[in-house]
């Protein structure tokens, strides 16, 4: 019996093809399903440490299925919804570069150097409800424009304290 075992060793890890096909799906959805979690999750990330260079405040909230959830956790699942950008550097060349953050809900910026360009540029940001300008240089037509254009945009406050 051991003598036969070890006249043929590669009969012990044959593999049908349909049991290779198989394995190749399997890890594929695994793969892509890793990818559309994490990768947001990554993205969200880097772009929260950019904004740590412009005092800005992030919330975040968990959110997302209950149960994959509490099977992996808050950590995962956690998207900035609430951003705060209150510095002067915060202009529309850094509000392009920013880029689009899918998950903010409420925006909230107080800058002089704020214009009318960079509001534009909030289009972009398919989630955002809330806005409030404090001290900006942002018209009225423009504000009426980002909300033509921006149909999840529920509120908007602007409002100037200084002469």
């Amino acid at each position: 019996m051991q003598a036969a075992t070890n006249a043929n060793p590669s009969k012990r890890f044959q593999f049908g093809l349909r049991t290779f096909l198989i394995s190749v799906t399997v890890l594929s959805i695994a793969l892509v399903a890793s990818i559309s979690v994490l990768l947001p999750w990554y993205v969200d990330r880097r772009k929260i440490e950019t904004l740590k260079n412009v005092n800005a405040q992030v919330f975040t909230e968990p959110r997302g299925q209950f149960l994959l959830r509490q099977f992996v956790g808050n950590t995962l699942s956690e998207r900035s919804l609430y951003l705060h950008l209150n510095d002067a550097r915060v202009d529309d060349e850094w509000i392009k570069r920013l880029g689009h953050m899918q998950h903010i809900e409420v925006l909230s910026i107080k800058s002089t150097n704020l214009s009318d360009v960079g509001l534009m540029e909030l289009i972009n940001w398919p989630n955002l409800q809330s806005l409030n300008l404090v001290d900006t240089q942002v018209t009225d037509s423009a504000i009426a424009s980002l909300r033509e254009l921006h149909p999840n945009l529920r509120l908007v406050q602007s409002r100037q304290t200084q002469p």
